[in-house]
């Protein structure tokens, strides 16, 4: 490669891909068991510190700030992870997109500020919209982290993940102890990308030295737009429920429903968006085996499923002492909220596993237009169950994950040339277990009714872990010792790309 890259990826990485990705995977799954812990541990303290309306008035700020970042990202950084024959151009042109695209959006961000304030007729969202675009501002260290990603440097990223993390939350906390309300769950993320920024750039030690090229500025908007496209339509479809809340019941409504819906994302955070930062740079190298491909995605699948399904078995089940013991006596409305929400994990999970094998594949035209299905559907359910007021909502945000499944893994089979048959052959024996499990926890949970709740939780879960644990090592044995690296690979892929391989393929218009 050229002399021009980033040091991580000049020269073969060592190691077969099944080991990278192996040690990808540990490190990831580790890392991301620490974040949750400590995500957790710091939404305890600061449901104590704020009310709910701090986190509806947060999480309208979120809608804003998180459509931004969607196009911010512009699929930049998968472009750079997919792309075959990378150089020191195509990275200096995929940074000042980046760059620049961040700085009209932190203006755009601005500017929407006292406008969403009237329509909410809230007036402190002026001041939170402010705050937040100074994230646009710090959004340099998306090619950086790619960088990383595609050299396999995971266990790099889950340690500046751990720092990053745990400065924004202190920062949160420590707002909120000064009496900051929703400033201070503003000025956390703030503090993330800013720790996230200084971190990447010392570990990657790369300063764009070139002038960018329209060539490849069209080839990562070519193979970004599907991506973007993508993303947008899922962001502004998941967002509705909260925009829908917001301005149709009541802002702490709203709160009550983003509390419920943080701890449903604990799974699918946990599991498959940690995997799928893993497996896309193996499923890219794997783009012109679809053999190997399907066999890395079904054990993606799997892997998603034993870990996700009983903590969605466990959040259904424990929900009244788990929020009482997190969140206090105040919280109640969130416990019939996360019940119902926790219904749609399994399909989710699934469901999240298709993005990375239409990147992959370069197919992100495709993945776009199924985008657009999928919001037809979302949007239809959201009308009809807002006359049911919260409690609807969270309904029609079930059925609508579980269509959207239908939508997306339909076409993805066919381009894998893979059977349903057995996509549900990998996956009967995890629910066995799931199945397991919940019956053994709603045991103990009739038998805790009258214990105090963190004693309640506290034998729920044992019962939960000690019954999936054995029911997975019966079922799941192989799969498991897999995952840890105790099978041996018949086949090994090549270390790494070689250098003249041929240019990103076109996304599908």
């Amino acid at each position: 490669m050229r002399s021009g890259l980033p040091r991580v990826l000049q020269g073969d990485v060592d190691g077969a891909m099944a080991g990278r990705v192996r040690r990808g995977v540990a490190w990831t799954a580790g890392t991301r068991f620490a974040l949750q812990l400590l995500q957790v541990g710091a939404t305890a303290v600061l449901a104590r510190l704020l009310s709910p309306a701090d986190y509806g008035l947060a999480a309208l700020v979120a809608v804003v700030t998180g459509l931004a970042a969607i196009l911010v990202d512009l699929g930049i950084p998968a472009s750079v992870i997919q792309r075959r024959g990378l150089d020191e151009r195509f990275l200096s042109t995929a940074f000042w997109m980046n760059a620049g695209v961040g700085l009209v959006l932190a203006g755009v961000v601005c500017a929407s500020a006292v406008p969403i304030a009237e329509v909410f007729d809230e007036p402190q969202l002026v001041g939170l919209v402010l705050l937040s675009s100074l994230t646009f501002v710090l959004s340099l260290n998306a090619v950086h982290v790619a960088v990383l990603q595609r050299a396999f440097e995971f266990g790099r990223i889950s340690r500046m993940s751990l720092v990053t993390t745990t400065s924004g939350l202190a920062v949160s906390i420590a707002a909120a102890a000064a009496g900051m309300g929703p400033v201070s769950l503003v000025l956390g993320p703030v503090a993330e990308r800013l720790v996230s920024v200084i971190q990447v750039w010392a570990a990657v030690r790369w300063v764009p030295r070139v002038r960018p090229s329209r060539a490849d500025a069209r080839d990562i908007w070519t193979f970004g737009r599907g991506i973007t496209g993508t993303n947008l339509l899922s962001y502004s479809v998941g967002s509705a429920d909260r925009v829908i809340i917001g301005g149709v019941v009541t802002v702490s409504a709203l709160g009550y429903y983003n509390r419920a819906g943080n701890l449903m994302q604990l799974p699918i955070q946990q599991t498959t968006r940690s995997l799928a930062g893993v497996f896309f740079p193996a499923l890219s190298a794997m783009a012109d085996d679809v053999p190997r491909m399907r066999s890395a995605w079904l054990r993606l699948l799997r892997a998603s499923w034993i870990v996700g399904v009983p903590v969605a078995v466990g959040l259904a089940l424990t929900a009244p002492v788990l929020v009482e013991v997190l969140y206090g006596e105040g919280w109640g409305p969130v416990v019939p909220l996360l019940v119902v929400l926790s219904a749609g994990i399994p399909f989710l999970l699934v469901n999240s596993t298709t993005s990375p094998v239409y990147q992959a594949l370069g197919r992100t035209g495709l993945q776009f237009r199924l985008g657009l299905i999928n919001a037809v559907v979302a949007l239809a359910a959201l009308a009809v169950g807002v006359r049911w007021g919260v409690q609807g909502v969270a309904v029609a945000w079930v059925v609508r994950t579980v269509l959207g499944l239908a939508v997306t893994l339909v076409p993805m089979l066919r381009l894998l040339d893979l059977r349903l048959a057995k996509v549900l052959g990998a996956l009967w024996r995890t629910a066995i277990g799931g199945a397991a499990t919940a019956a053994a926890v709603w045991g103990v949970v009739v038998a805790t009714h009258d214990q105090p709740a963190w004693v309640a939780l506290a034998l729920q879960v044992a019962a939960g872990v000690v019954v999936y644990g054995a029911a997975a090592w019966l079922l799941e044995r192989r799969t498991l010792r897999e995952l840890l690296g105790r099978v041996a690979r018949r086949k090994r892929v090549p270390a790494a790309r070689p250098d003249d391989a041929p240019t990103t393929k076109e996304a599908d218009a």
